[in-house]
């Protein structure tokens, strides 16, 4: 659904040229929820305004299913939550969504009918009558998600989604989340946020420094990669000890422990999850 293939991009900070992105090719497949994660300033936000053609960039190409993505086409079934809601305070979130609606020319009856349905769908029925000014952030995040979704979208760009919100206001948007893949969206989200990764995303890309380092799809690398086992030893002179070992290593831990007289009170599964995972990638990067 979404291709993108060497793309380069450099900005000029004072006398000095930074390349923010190296070359970066990546694939979002349709109907997936694809995360696009690494740290602040890795190159996240900079290669989705090259996608949505809000930057140029000098080499690579992006396409939007056969479409380029500057095509008119390929914008109308994008669309576009950025990090910071981009609303109309001083008016109500139903005056917000039917004021984008007319920008869309969508008639009357239309807009009316489609900004009810959103606002329900992001938990805002209730609120759409008051001013956005009143909204919490979590509120704010979610009128802004209507507003991207009101012409339907196929593809919808996610950029740091959840950064600044509550623990609930998390869990609401993780849920709308889902429910946007359930209806056969496919969606590429931005963050820095690992726990959100093993909540929604089928697949994800890890970007430093603008370069993509690792690919692949959540269960299957917290499978291969992230898996371990916690044992549990009873030891004469400290007593209960934790260790974490991978399977791999499990037999040498067990001959240390029998030649030192540890007694074995558990062996259960465990993983250290995609952020443990993360760092070691980027230190071996670093290397």
């Amino acid at each position: 659904m979404i291709t993108i293939t060497g793309v380069r991009k450099k900005y000029r900070s004072g006398r000095k040229k930074i390349e923010a992105l190296k070359g970066v090719s990546l694939t979002v497949k349709k109907g997936e929820v694809f995360g696009l994660v690494g740290p602040n300033g890795a190159g996240k936000t900079t290669l989705i305004k090259c996608l949505l053609g809000l930057t140029e960039f000098e080499k690579g190409k992006i396409q939007i299913g056969e479409l380029d993505h500057k095509e008119t086409r390929a914008k109308t079934i994008t669309g576009y939550l950025p990090e910071e809601a981009r609303v109309y305070t001083n008016l109500t979130g139903r005056e917000n969504l039917l004021l984008f609606a007319s920008l869309l020319k969508m008639d009357a009856n239309k807009s009316r009918k489609r900004t009810a349905e959103l606002l329900e769908f992001v938990g805002l029925k209730e609120a759409g009558d008051s001013l956005v000014r009143t909204y919490s952030k979590g509120m704010m995040q979610r009128i802004s998600l209507a507003q991207a979704l009101l012409n339907d979208p196929e593809i919808v760009i996610l950029d740091e989604p959840m950064s600044g919100l509550d623990p609930l206001g998390r869990i609401m948007m993780i849920d709308l989340i889902k429910k946007m893949k359930q209806e056969g969206k496919t969606i590429l989200m931005s963050t820095h946020i690992i726990p959100d990764v093993e909540a929604v995303c089928d697949r994800f890309a890890l970007i430093h420094k603008g370069k993509v380092i690792f690919e692949g799809g959540v269960a299957e690398v917290i499978k291969r990669h992230a898996e371990h086992y916690v044992v549990k030893f009873l030891k004469e002179d400290s007593g209960l000890e934790e260790v974490n070992v991978k399977a791999e290593e499990m037999w040498e831990l067990f001959e240390e422990g029998r030649a030192e007289g540890w007694k074995v009170i558990s062996v259960l599964p465990g993983r250290g999850g995609l952020q443990e995972l993360f760092k070691n990638i980027i230190e071996e990067h670093e290397q």
